[in-house]
């Protein structure tokens, strides 16, 4: 049977006696430290004391439940004692924690074993799974104007920025994130978002100029390790060509994104876009777009076939944006997107389809509500997971948001995914709420 990193057990020997003496007079000295109760509880199993093994091991745990290495080591000694559902769960839990590790790859083989993990409904899922390829992403970074400043010339600087603090089940989501964590993982946390877009040369209907867009966020304590740094600079070039009843914008895009935590670099991506925006004299707007980017993960895989998250993602869609002008309806989005994700590793390359919609209410002179909702359906053709991982994707979200004056707002803010699979590792969900104070400009 192949090893992973030295199978809890490997440690027994004639030394093992001392060795356990000396790493229990280690915790009692320091009994919150977690990789000397996870030492503790690999020497037990290696003498075959499988009580203090799991009652070290268990402490572990509750010290530092992100520890995919302590994951498997309980895995591996619930197999031990006859627990397959417990051991599955926490095999599933290494492979949702460390995909790319050598620790998921052995843990992915054991599950095939096992029973399917009971720990589905207690799981979220970040980044790659999250991203919504419904165009929003496109489409903001886009910093649409409205029409009747398409049509006077619109300044040469756009700004945006979103402060506020938010309550975030999975504090492990990037922009560029495939990776699964733990529900533990969830943290208040304090958010900043800017999207700044600035025409640094303007000749005639030609503009070209530069993007940046970002997300920082400041977690609780217990999770300062995932404090997000997202940079998103770019660069745009478009042209209006006005029409009787319509302005179009023709325009093409490129966005590198750096996503760090805590300083410390997950993944990289470079994505292109082409857009054609179509401003309609009656308040409408129209969209089509195609985007390709190419995602690098600054780990690799150990088993980059079946387990590697890097790789290109195509998708085309298009949405229109209908005014309706009437009391409580001001404004009516409809959309489709279809994707296409080729990773390097079968298990996490699909062909998908969204479906999207929002409503724009205005509730008083000053106070809006914004209502979204969506379904997508995704099918990983090349996965070797059992069962299916195929997914139904539901998304909902609200924005109330009140108008302090032309420059500030306030607004509450809600928003769900859920991802419905018969495949307890991809049937996941995740929410996201909180107060923000936002500048426009």
């Amino acid at each position: 049977m192949r090893h992973v990193y030295g199978e809890p057990g490997d440690e027994a020997g004639p030394e093992s006696a001392v060795m356990i003496a000396y790493l229990e007079s280690r915790v009692a000295a320091n009994p919150e430290d977690a990789a000397t109760w996870r030492m503790l509880g690999r020497a037990a199993l290696g003498v075959g004391d499988d009580r203090r093994a799991l009652d070290a091991l268990s402490r572990a745990l509750e010290l530092d439940a992100q520890s995919a290495a302590v994951q498997y080591d309980m895995a591996f000694l619930l197999q031990k004692l006859d627990r397959p559902a417990e051991a599955a769960d926490h095999f599933a839990r290494v492979v949702r924690l460390a995909p790319d590790s050598e620790y998921a790859a052995e843990a992915a083989r054991r599950l095939e074993s096992l029973p399917a993990p009971e720990g589905g409904s207690e799981i979220v899922q970040a980044g790659y799974e999250i991203r919504q390829f419904d165009g929003t992403q496109i489409l903001e970074q886009q910093n649409l104007p409205p029409f009747a400043d398409v049509v006077k010339r619109p300044p040469p600087l756009l700004l945006r920025l979103e402060f506020g603090a938010l309550y975030n089940s999975n504090v492990a989501l990037t922009p560029t994130s495939r990776n699964l964590a733990l529900n533990q993982a969830g943290s208040a946390q304090f958010y900043f978002g800017p999207q700044i877009e600035y025409w640094l040369v303007e000749h005639d209907a030609w503009r070209a100029g530069a993007l940046f867009n970002g997300q920082f966020t400041v977690n609780e304590s217990d999770f300062t390790g995932l404090n997000l740094q997202s940079y998103q600079p770019g660069a745009f070039i478009e042209r209006s060509v006005f029409l009787e009843h319509t302005v179009l914008v023709p325009r093409i895009q490129f966005v590198y994104t750096l996503d760090q935590f805590d300083g410390t670099t997950l993944a990289n991506r470079a994505a292109g876009s082409a857009l054609l925006t179509s401003y309609w004299d009656s308040g409408s707007t129209s969209n089509i777009y195609w985007s390709i980017d190419n995602t690098d993960f600054s780990a690799n895989t150990a088993a980059p076939a079946f387990n590697s998250r890097d790789g290109v993602t195509n998708a085309i869609g298009a949405s229109h944006t209908h005014y309706m002008g009437v009391r409580y309806l001001q404004s009516v989005t409809a959309g489709v997107d279809l994707q296409h994700v080729e990773t390097d590793g079968v298990n996490f390359s699909f062909n998908g389809v969204s479906l999207f919609a929002a409503a724009n209410i205005p509730i008083l002179e000053r106070l809006s509500l914004l209502l979204t909702g969506g379904w997508g359906y995704r099918d990983y053709f090349d996965a070797v997971a059992a069962p299916s991982p195929n997914q139904n994707v539901w998304q909902g979200g609200a924005r109330l948001q009140y108008r302090i004056n032309e420059f500030w707002s306030l607004a509450g803010v809600f928003n769900y995914n859920r991802f419905s699979s018969r495949n307890a590792i991809f049937d996941t969900e995740r929410s996201v709420g909180g107060g923000l104070l936002v500048f426009e400009y």
